[in-house]
């Protein structure tokens, strides 16, 4: 996790080469619909960027629906209500 100012805790993955070569460039995505899993645990998100992983790209994506929607969050018809 990446601890913003206000304290609210947004998962993050970050994905870099094994053997990195001096500075190297970086995407960073963030999302309101979560960092969905593959069945070897590497991000869904990975495959949209397929052509870039042997250009030696550093990949980080961070989920940012808890911050949309804290666990204060009361869910209701029609959305979330906040806590107030």
């Amino acid at each position: 996790m990446i601890p913003p100012r206000d304290g609210t805790r947004l998962p993050t993955e970050i994905y870099t080469p094994k053997q990195p070569a001096g500075p190297l460039p970086f995407i960073f995505e963030r999302t309101p619909f979560g960092l969905h899993d593959d069945v070897i645990g590497y991000t869904q998100k990975l495959r949209l960027y397929r052509e870039l992983i042997p250009e030696g790209f550093i990949f980080v994506f961070q989920d940012i629906h808890a911050f949309l929607f804290p666990l204060s969050a009361k869910w209701e018809r029609g959305g979330p209500q906040f806590w107030q």
